[in-house]
């Protein structure tokens, strides 16, 4: 008879991993600091189906196991099942370069859509940019595409100075961008 094991962590009952062993070896899996294994004919039990309460398997209900599934991408959120909801664990450093991040893949997405692949980058925008302004100011005479150019650029700047002077997740989670027509 197969058995099944979950490996979950002591503290929040999370489970990591799941499998099938041989009958009695389910014992024998090394589920390493801060986990445990639960193990048995009952499963499987696996992250999205199941916690670990008191040492037992607990479904989740059809709302919970949504709402793990509609977890946002981004690294840092953890499921609680305390309060059967996703918590966010990022650093602020770290909600600012995810954040960055986000804004420049958007900008990259807006430029490409455009203007091309030969132009999807917001490095190449900020140079382009930089090489315009340098050049005089009675010499400019920008087409459309340079100028939009110049002003997705600037929304670009202005988005992550906006990110940098944030001092909370919430604050750097509210900066929108203010993207050219």
């Amino acid at each position: 008879m197969i058995e099944h094991y979950a490996i979950y962590e002591t503290a929040g009952g999370n489970i990591r991993q799941w499998g099938t062993c041989g009958p009695g070896e389910g014992a024998l899996v090394q589920p390493g600091a801060g986990r445990a294994v639960i193990h048995g004919a009952s499963g499987p039990w696996t992250a999205l189906t199941h916690y670990v309460a008191a040492g037992m398997p607990v479904a989740y209900t059809a709302e919970q196991t949504a709402a793990k599934k509609a977890r946002p991408a981004a690294r840092g959120y953890a499921w609680d099942n305390t309060t059967m909801s996703l918590a966010d664990g990022r650093t602020l450093a770290e909600t600012k370069a995810q954040k960055r991040q986000s804004i420049r893949a958007e900008a990259r997405q807006r430029v490409v859509a455009r203007m091309g692949e030969f132009m999807g980058d917001a490095d190449m925008l900020t140079l382009v940019r930089t090489i315009y302004l340098s050049i005089a100011a009675a010499a400019r005479q920008p087409t459309a595409d340079m100028q939009w150019l110049i002003d997705m650029a600037q929304a670009v700047q202005t988005a992550a100075a906006a990110v940098t002077a944030a001092n909370t997740k919430a604050k750097v989670e509210a900066v929108t961008v203010a993207w050219p027509a």
